[in-house]
């Protein structure tokens, strides 16, 4: 075989690994993209409306409804974020406890920890009664199947899938 032969049929292996290597990222990228599509089904993450317009479009809200169901879930917000903001701060202090170790002190905190979480809770389920109270009574029966599929959710952007976290390592 010649040089010339040999170069020709060495750009032809090399044109055809190129091919086959572009064709296999691109079978990888779309088998990718096919997983990571969102589910048709989850509606926007939270953080964009996601539940807001998931119970709007599965009440069939009229829009006086959708405006006062707004109004609930900003005030909503707004006071889970502030509770939010007592436990970590609470949060915070406990772990600066470290280097000095106070159990009576870190007993008071996780206990106030623990106080803040529960009016958090409270919060919430005050917020989704005040949200029923707005349905009509064909509304209501959805209603009360669909919180729980809500509440139960978890956080939908960046949680872990169906809301529950793999166990801890083991040291």
């Amino acid at each position: 075989m010649n040089f010339s032969n040999q170069r020709r049929l060495l750009l032809t292996v090399v044109a055809v690994l190129a091919l086959m290597n572009l064709t296999i990222l691109g079978v990888v990228w779309s088998i990718q993209q096919k997983q990571t599509k969102p589910s048709e089904h989850a509606g926007p993450p939270m953080g964009q409306g996601g539940h807001a317009s998931f119970l709007e479009r599965e009440l069939g809200m009229t829009p006086e409804q959708s405006e006062a169901y707004r109004d609930l879930r900003d005030r909503h917000f707004e006071e889970v974020h502030e509770q939010s903001e007592r436990i970590r701060k609470l949060k915070q202090e406990l772990y600066e406890q470290f280097g000095a170790a106070d159990s009576m002190r870190i007993q008071e905190l996780t206990q106030a920890i623990g106080e803040e979480h529960a009016v958090r809770d409270r919060l919430t389920f005050w917020h989704f009664v005040q949200v029923r109270e707005i349905c009509d009574e064909k509304q209501q029966k959805r209603f009360d199947i669909l919180i729980p599929e809500v509440l139960h959710r978890g956080p939908p952007e960046n949680g872990p899938p169906g809301g529950r976290r793999p166990p801890r390592p083991r040291h």
